[in-house]
């Protein structure tokens, strides 16, 4: 499950993927960000990618969707912050992975 807090922080707790959209405050006219993009490629750590993006789409005036396209991908911890300026909506269209190892995420909360 990916939750979004009061904080503007998402939290993704240990799981083996994550394989669903996540939707926040979807609005008309907004800017597409594919992942690939920021060098986000299918079966390799997305993590910095989804970063990028999200310090992009957090800076922009106008609504963002950020797009993983299908495809399985792995993701380590991340803390995205805001407050962001406009609404961003992420669309997942593929598989996100957790680390296959679960004590790499002891030390991130």
């Amino acid at each position: 499950m990916l939750k979004l807090g009061h904080t503007n922080r998402l939290s993704i707790p240990n799981a083996d993927f994550i394989n669903s959209a996540m939707l926040i405050k979807p609005t008309i006219n907004t800017q597409v960000l594919q992942i690939s993009r920021f060098g986000g490629k299918p079966n390799l750590d997305i993590t910095k990618a989804f970063i990028s993006a999200w310090t992009q789409a957090c800076a922009s005036t106008t609504a963002v969707k950020i797009v993983i396209p299908a495809g399985t991908y792995n993701m380590g911890v991340i803390d995205l912050k805001g407050p962001c300026k406009a609404p961003i909506e992420i669309k997942v269209d593929g598989t996100i992975k957790a680390p296959a190892n679960p004590d790499v995420l002891k030390n991130a909360y």
